[in-house]
């Protein structure tokens, strides 16, 4: 596989270096959350890249889903949409 498609199936940039326990995608990612979640709580160290790779949803579907902007930070305990 070509560095440039896990880079974009993953939401990275060129530089970011893999580290152990990363999730990775090697194809492209879903628009939502699979059945049965619907709402995840956000957790001390987790941010919308971390969230997004959890449940394999697009990082844009994502910010789109909970009507926020690229730059928004969720706070430990917010409850965010993933379906």
């Amino acid at each position: 596989m070509k560095a440039k498609k896990l880079i974009e199936y993953n939401d990275l940039v060129a530089e970011y270096k893999l580290s152990d326990g990363d999730i990775i995608y090697l194809e492209k990612k879903n628009t939502k959350a699979p059945r049965g979640f619907t709402l995840h709580q956000v957790k001390a160290g987790e941010s919308m890249h971390s969230i997004s790779q959890i449940y394999g949803i697009r990082l844009k579907n994502l910010y789109k889903l909970n009507r926020q902007s690229a730059d928004y930070v969720p706070e430990v305990g917010t409850l965010l949409r993933v379906r």
